[in-house]
Formats: structure tokens, sequence, C-alpha cells
């Protein structure tokens, strides 16, 4: 009533409403929808039965069509305008421009003009460049209607077409329309006001016509499609009707379309099948769905009816049908007749009950090796249960291990109908590698065409594992002699055991019995925690030491040993750890240790096995590769000794024959007549000198002949470092003085009176008089100081010089063997270079260490540190001050060398002291006995009749007061400790020095 809704929609289109219009009407005529949609509807329905409920799918299409039509006007309608008279183009252009911005003019005079613009033939619309034509009837040369057929029919251009002219003459519209004119418009008062719509609606119309032909030529393709293919193809809505069907539907089941469009899907199933249905269905509906995440294809084999009440099997593939917006709609399905494949595979499970029990794997796959059959011995080889192969590959066994080249030769002889066998190896459903002794035969019809192959496999894992345990052993025993060091050896055992275990984590250890640690003598780990040494106490590896077992170790294992205490951690734990030990002469020595730290399954009790297997044979190898290389250290040692001893005869032989030199010459002319005293003054002090460089050369020669022979022993006894000290600066101060240096004592002698030590004082003397030594002959200027504390049982000591100092590429050779900071042949400094080495071998035999400190013209500073227990001087008693004061006042001389026996009468003569000499021990006892003014023995140890450490002993015992002084050429320390364990109170090295001799001799006796 009151309007028709033609004329409203033209109202709202020309009030340019934002909105989406649906155009109802009863009649299903197509000119009511044809004129809807050129009024600006956007899409328009008939009343017919069932309309309502598709009115919510309509308005959502509406909503879409009106969204793209806003789109197209904002990206504006570009129109040709072909038009001569350019007034009118020009009122058009303004008038569009102010009412209807969104639609562009371009204008061409004439229809010639404007096939020079427009596209040759029907290439994509979406590439033209007008969406409109505006054409004006009457133009010079072609005329509308014939510029509208070259559009059409030669061109076949579907661009919308508007013919505006000035004439009303129906006769005109017919004829325009006919030729192919989309809309016709007469220039009457007002006309551009109807022009935007018009213009709009032939755009909106002609892309829907478009749209439609596409639907509509897909529509046949896949009906041609699915109407053709042996398959049948079906659709269903949400209640499980079927509302599409193929034709070979009648095949399959002998329903025809018809009469399975009348059918709901659960009354074609079995009850089974239905279930199956029915679950997937679950997840499928659309309330069971999110937002825009549809569910997978699904496909599921089902037992349906045939028309005849018969079973079949079928093979179905579902997915949701979606509208054009990608709203579900439906379910669409594929229907395929498996029922020969479950036949044969029913067939073939016949077969397989023969085989069921067999010992070995099985397996039947089609011609593309896809599994059709596994017996239960694949599934427990493989771990794969039957169900989880069934319709797979076979290659999922593939274990990566072969070339493509092997798998190659297989396939050509098996497709060529041979039997193909040989060793091959798989992997498992966990990731585990094995072997299989492999027979696969083809399988072929009555035809003789192969349908399938059947694969008999063997596991061999066991004994290829044994086969490469040998080869690895043997491996091993050639590794003794091709490798060069342990190291490398180790290396060689590591890559041999990874061919078999996993070895990410190993190490290999030697127990030290002394320290009860192990140290790792070879360690991989992929972690980043490698501990070199550890206490072996409660640890994993002391309890395989001490069991002298192999031990396989998995967490809950692990706990329980540490809930007893008999385990404590080291590190992370690992998920498995294997150990076994190593043993040497049938004593464990040490062990080889593999642990995991990324699961339980990589480790196993077999590997524990493989391990005992290769354990012997490995602790062989290490014990004789130890044996090669201590060989060749002894060798190496020897080698050095060799040219340490070429180095000793060298330098023995240039500091013996220098001072030889000075003594034999100048002892030639210091008797010769003729010399003054001041020539004979100089050429005694040059004997002299030279007789105590002889000496000192040979008693260092010595004393590191026994260091490095490990000959030198220690004899350690409580004794005052005061004087001790004393006695070493006396020895030294001359040769400073000499060179008019200066020595220093920190602390002063003083602070260090009362203070006893225990160590061993003549190898102490010897550290201090060698570093004291060699630090004043590296000084030309300056001082040398000696320092001495004592702190905690600890002597520190130290001789620091202001000398020339040593350069720091020779401060860690200047303890070596001859070594001098300058050891060219221009050297400006005399000795044996033995000073520092002789320093730290005796640092070193009484426990303690050595280092020094130097730059290069800065002095030299030399440090080092000894065990030496200290306590207070004893205060002495009167008796035994009362049995000092009584010691007589005369030295008894025990030599039996006529020469040394005057030397010492003659050192004792200028001395104003009192003697008597004998030439023999026995005689000395006598002597002792006899004459109580004795109150000093000069025994000489070497003596007929009766030897000074027996005369010595008799002395003692008969007179234990009675002073005995040692003097002999037998100066080693073993010589020395020899007469004090016989009694002697001090000891004198020949030759003797007449300052040290006088000294000991005015001690002993006051």
């Amino acid at each position: 009533p009151d309007g028709n809704g033609l004329d409203i929609l033209f109202e709202i289109r020309q009030a340019e409403a934002d909105m989406a219009v649906i155009m109802l009407t009863g009649s299903g005529d197509e000119e009511v929808a044809v004129a809807a949609l050129k009024a600006g509807a956007d899409d328009y329905m008939v009343k017919k039965p069932g309309y309502a409920a598709k009115i919510s799918q309509a308005i959502e299409f509406a909503i879409e069509n009106h969204k793209q039509f806003k789109k197209w006007k904002l990206n504006k309608i570009s129109v040709l305008y072909i038009e001569h008279n350019a007034a009118d183009v020009d009122f058009t252009r303004r008038w569009l421009t102010r009412y209807a911005p969104y639609i562009r003019i371009e204008n061409v005079p004439n229809g010639e003009e404007a096939f020079k613009i427009l596209p040759e033939n029907q290439e994509l619309p979406e590439k033209w460049k007008y969406q409109v034509i505006l054409i004006d009837y009457r133009l010079p040369g072609m005329n509308a209607l014939e510029i509208i057929k070259e559009i059409r029919q030669e061109r076949k251009l579907d661009i919308p077409i508007i013919i505006v002219t000035g004439q009303g003459n129906e006769e005109v519209a017919v004829q325009a329309l006919k030729v192919g004119a989309n809309e016709y418009l007469v220039k009457r008062e007002n006309y551009l006001t109807r022009l935007p719509s018009l213009i709009t609606s032939a755009f909106q119309y002609c892309m829907l016509e478009r749209k439609q032909k596409e639907l509509s030529l897909s529509e046949a393709k896949y009906r041609l499609l699915a109407e053709n293919s042996g398959d049948v193809i079906f659709t269903l809505d949400f209640d499980l009707n079927f509302t599409y069907v193929s034709p070979a539907v009648v095949k399959l089941r002998g329903f025809t379309t018809d009469e399975v469009l009348q059918q709901n899907i659960t009354e074609t199933l079995t009850p089974a099948s239905l279930d199956k249905v029915k679950q997937l269905l679950e997840k499928m509906l659309p309330g069971a769905i999110s937002e825009n995440q549809y569910p997978e294809p699904v496909v599921v084999e089902l037992q349906t009816y045939k028309k005849d009440n018969s079973l079949i099997w079928v093979e179905v593939t579902a997915t949701l049908l979606t509208n054009d917006k990608g709203i579900p709609i439906g379910i669409l399905g594929v229907t395929r007749d498996i029922s020969k494949r479950k036949a044969a595979q029913e067939e073939l499970r016949k077969l397989s009950r023969a085989v069921t029990q067999s010992p070995v794997s099985i397996t039947i796959t089609d011609v593309n090796g896809n599994i059709e059959y596994v017996n239960p011995q694949f599934t427990k080889l493989t771990g794969y249960t039957f169900d989880e192969v069934i319709g797979k590959n076979s290659n999922l066994l593939k274990s990566g291990k072969h070339p493509d080249s092997f798998y190659k030769e297989l396939w050509d002889t098996i497709l060529a109908g041979k039997d193909w066998s040989a060793e091959i190896q798989n992997k498992k459903k966990n990731g585990e590698l094995y072997w299989a002794s492999a027979s696969i035969s083809p399988l072929v019809n009555d035809a003789g065409k192969i349908t399938h192959f059947v694969a008999v496999k063997e596991d061999i894992t066991k004994r290829k594992k044994m086969e490469k345990i040998q080869e690895i052993l043997v491996n091993i025993s050639d590794a003794i002699v091709s490798t060069g060091s342990l190291n490398e050896f180790f290396h060689l055992i590591y890559t041999q055991l990874t061919s078999i275990i996993n070895t990410k984590n190993l190490y290999i250890a030697l127990f030290n019995e002394q320290k009860k640690i192990f140290s790792t003598i070879f360690m991989f780990d992929s972690s980043e925690e490698s501990i070199m040494d550890f206490p072996a106490e409660k640890t994993l590896s002391y309890y395989v030491f001490q069991k002298r077992t192999s031990l396989f170790v998995d967490k809950n294992k692990l706990d329980v040993l540490i809930e007893k205490g008999e385990i404590e951690l080291i590190g992370p734990p690992s998920e498995v750890w294997i150990g076994v030990p190593i043993f040497a002469n049938e004593r464990p020595v040490g062990v080889i240790v593999i642990q995991n730290y990324e699961g339980e399954k990589n480790l196993t009790e077999d590997d524990l096995k493989i391990l005992e297997y290769t354990a012997p044979a490995i602790s062989a190898a290490i014990e004789r590769k130890r044996f090669v290389e201590d060989l060749k250290i002894e060798k190496e040692n020897a080698q050095a000794a060799d040219r340490l001893k070429t180095a000793f005869l060298n330098n023995i032989s240039h500091e013996v024959r220098t001072p030889l030199n000075g003594i034999l010459g100048f002892g030639q002319f210091v008797v010769q007549p003729g010399i003054s005293q001041a020539e004979k003054d100089q050429f005694l002090n040059i004997l002299q000198k030279s007789s105590y460089r002889l000496i000192n050369t040979i008693t260092a020669f010595m004393d590191i002949s026994l260091i490095t022979s490990a000959n030198m022993q220690v004899h350690k006894k409580m004794f005052p470092l005061q004087p001790w000290l004393n006695e070493v600066i006396e020895q030294i101060e001359p040769h400073a003085r000499e060179k008019g240096l200066e020595i220093q004592i920190i602390p002063e002698l003083n602070v260090l009176k009362g203070i006893i030590i225990e160590s061993d004082p003549e190898l102490l003397k010897k550290v201090f008089f060698h570093l004291t030594d060699n630090a004043v002959k590296f000084t030309k200027e300056g001082t040398v100081t000696l320092g001495c504390r004592v702190e905690n049982g600890i002597l520190h000591g130290t001789v620091v010089d202001t000398g020339s100092g040593i350069e720091a590429g020779m401060q860690k050779t200047v303890f070596e063997h001859f070594t001098q900071a300058d050891s060219s042949n221009t050297r400006g400094y005399e000795g044996s270079g033995l000073g520092l080495s002789i320093a730290k071998g005796l640092v070193e035999l009484l426990g303690g260490e050595i280092s020094l400190e130097s730059e290069k013209g800065k002095g030299t500073k030399v440090i080092f540190t000894l065990p030496a227990k200290n306590t207070p001087e004893p205060q002495m008693n009167n008796s035994k001050a009362k049995e000092k004061q009584s010691r007589g006042k005369v030295v008894l001389i025990a030599e039996d060398d006529e020469m040394n026996r005057l030397y010492l009468e003659t050192v004792l003569k200028s001395a104003g002291i009192p003697f008597i000499s004998v030439e023999n021990g026995l005689q000395a006892v006598k002597k002792c006995r006899e004459d109580p003014e004795i109150g000093v023995v000069l025994m000489d140890l070497k003596m007929p009749v009766l030897n000074g450490y027996e005369a010595t002993r008799q002395i003692k015992e008969m007179k234990p007061e009675l002073a005995v002084i040692a003097i002999t050429a037998q100066a080693m320390q073993d010589d020395r400790q020899k007469a004090l364990e016989a009694g002697c109170n001090d000891f004198v090295a020949k030759p003797v020095n007449t300052k040290i001799l006088l000294e000991k001799i005015s001690r002993l006796k006051n």
C-alpha cells in the first residue's frame, strides 16, 4: 500500500542511505528481479515455501554485497562517455562532480576513438579501465547501435552500456536494448538526477551477472566431475540428510540418486559403523568447532547396506562444506568401494595365522611398500603395533645408515621378480638401531603380475655386536703399536666404543692409593662440567673399584645406594651410569665409566655387557701401552742422562782444569828463586783461590750426582738457628768483600737467638751457600740480602741481590743443571752452573718449594720455604757447664798420612795450641786413656790398625765428654752422618779450612 517497493528503493538510493536492501516479491518473474537490481537492490527473494529459513543467509549476502558496492563507490566508477557535444559533456561532468563525486567521466567524441582505448578481447574485467560506457544515441560516423554491436558481438565485452538520447521514442529504446544496451535514459528535465543510480545499478547488476556466470561454470564443472567420478560424491545437511549424491551411487549400492536423497545416512550403515560416524560428527558439527577453526578432513572405513541388503566395505573421506563466506552449511564426502581391498586384507590375515608364531619378523606389503600385514614378532622386534603400521610405508624403518644405492639395488631386484637377501640395519619405534638378516620375495597373481612383497627378517643385532666387539678388540690391540701417545690411544678406544654404545659421556680413571682420589686419564663429556680429579670415597667409581665388579645404576638404584649411605653424589646426577673395573696383574687399578644424562633408554644392561667384554682387552692394552710409554720415557731419560753425562764431563773438565791450571802454574812460580815478596804473596793468593774453587767445584758435582741419582740422604736434627746462620755468612763474606758488596741480614742475627729448629743443617747450609754464592757472583755492586724467619713450623728463606737480573725467558731454565742466564762462550762469570739446581734439589729433598722473581738489570729475589719445627733453646744445666769447663787443653791428632798430619800440626802450632800426634786409631785410644789433658781429638776416619769410626766409639765409651772432630776426604753426607753416629761431635772435610778448623776446636774446648 501507499507505493510499490521499487519507488521506495529509488528514493533510498537517491538519498544515498548507507544500508543494504533486499527486495521481497511473490512473483518469480525475472523482469521483476532485474528491475529490483537496476533500482539498487542488493538482492531479491521470491516468497516461495521455505524462503523464511533462508532470510538470515540472504541478509548476510546482501550486507556483503552492499559493502562491495560502497567499496566501488569509494574507489570511484570510471565511465567512458562517447559524446561529440562538448557542452553536454562538460555539463554532465560538472553535475556528477558535485552530486556524485565517486563517478569519474572520460570523454571521446566518436566510436572510432572509443575503440582505440577499449579492450580488444575478453581479458579479465578487473583489468578494464572503464566500468560503464555512456553513449549518446546520435553520433558522427558510427551511431550508438553500431558501437554497441561492435562491443558485444565482435569484442564480446560485457561492460555495462547506457544510451542517452534526446528522443523518447520507445522503438529506439527497444533497438538499443536488443543490441546489448543495459539501460536507456532520455534527456528530459532533471534527467541527470537519475544518472548516478543508473550507472551504479548497471555496474552492480553486471558484477552480479558475472559472479553468477562464474558460479554456474564452477557448479557445472564440479557437477560434471562428480557425475563422471567412479567414487560416490555426496553432501549432507547437519541433520545427516543427503542433499546431493553423484550417479556413481547406483553402481555402488543399487539405489537411484532420487532414492538416496530421501534417505538419512544413519539408515545406510551398520551399528558399528554408525558409532564411528557419531564420534566423528561430534567433532565436525557447528557446535563443536571454534570460529574459523575447522577440523581436518577425516578418513574412515565403514560398512554400508546395498539395496539388496548385502554389506560392502567403503572408505569415506569427509570434510565440512562451507558457503562462499566460509560458513559451514553441511558435510561433503567421497565414498570409495574398498571391498576388494578388505577381502584381500582378510585373506592376508588368514594366511598370516600360519606365521604368527614364527620366531622371525614377517611383513607383507603392496607393490609400493605399503604395509598390509605384520606378525607379532615384528612388533616385538620394532616396537610398532599392528595398527600403527598398517597402511604405512615400510620406509618408516629406514635407519639412514645405508646409501641410496643400497635401496635402489633392493627395489631393482624385487621389482624384477627376483628374491633379495642381505643384512640390513633398521630403526625401531624408539629410535634404537638394530641389525636384521633380511630376505624379500615378490608374490605374483595368476596373471604373473607382482601384487605383494613378503619380507622375512631375523634379528642378528647381538651377533653383529659380538662381531663388532671382536673387531674393536683387534683394533685396540693394533692401536697399541699404531698410536703415538696414550691420549691418542684413548681417543681410538672412545671412537671404537661409540660405534656400538652411546658414549657421549665417558671417562677412564685410575685410582691413586696414597691420595685416595681418582685421576681421569681420559674424559669425553658432552656437558660443560668435567671433573678431572675427584675424591674416591663414596662414589660409584669407588664402589665398582672396591667391589671389583661391574655396575648398572639407574635413578632408582642410585636413590637406594644414597639412602644406604654408600654413595654421595659428585656433580649432576645422570639418568643411567655404567662402570667396569680395570685390572692390572689381577688387581683393580681404575674404572671405565659411561653415563647418560638424556634418558634411560640410551644405555642398557646389554651396553654394560659390551663394556665388560671389552674392558679386559682395554685394561691389558692400557697396561701394555703404559709399559711402551714408560719404555719411551726411560729411553728419553737415558738419552737425557747421556746428554747430562756429556754436559757433566764437559763442565767438570772445564771447572777442574781451570783451577788446576792456576795451582800447578803458580805453584811452579812460587818456588822459583828471584821473585819478589809481593809477587810471591800474589801467587800464593792465586793458589789459595784456585784451591777453594777446585774443592767447591768437586763438592758441587758430587752433590748434584747424589741429588739426581736420589742417593742424597736427609738427616734431620735439632740445632740453633743463629750460630748456624752465622757460619753461612762467614763462609760467603770473604767473596763478597773482594767484590765490595755488602751482606745484609733480615732480621738481624740477635733476633734469631734462642731459636732451635729441626732440619738437616748441612743440607740447609748448602742451600743458603749456593744461593748467596750465586747472588754475589752475579752482583757487581750493591748488596746481597739474606732473609730467614720461622713461622708455624715453616722456615722462610730469601736471598735478594741487586745484580744483573734474569730475562723472563730464562727464568724457567735457570734451575736446570749447568745453566746460567748467560751460557755463551763469552760469559763473564765462572762456575759450573749447578748452584741453583743444587739449591732446588735440596729444598725439594727437604720437603720445600723454591721460586724466584727477577727483572733484567734490577736484580733477583730467590724465595724458598720448607718445614722446620722450631723450639726455644734449652737452658744448659750446671753439670753440663762444669763438664764443658773441665775439658783439657791438649789436642790429639790421629792421622796416618804424614803430609796431612804435618799440616794439622802446623795449623795448631801457629795458633799456639798444644798437641800430640799418633798414626792410627789404636794409638789414639791408648793416648786418650792415658792422658787426661787431652780435650779435643782430630780423628782421621780412614787409618790402619783401627779406623777412626771404631776408635771414636771406644773413646766415647771411655770418656763420653771428650770432643772428637772427624777429619776425612770422604765428604759425602752419608759419611758425615756415619761419623756423627759413631760419636763425633763435628766434622771437617779435606782439604781442611784452617779458619773453620780452629773455630770448631775453640767452640768444643770452651
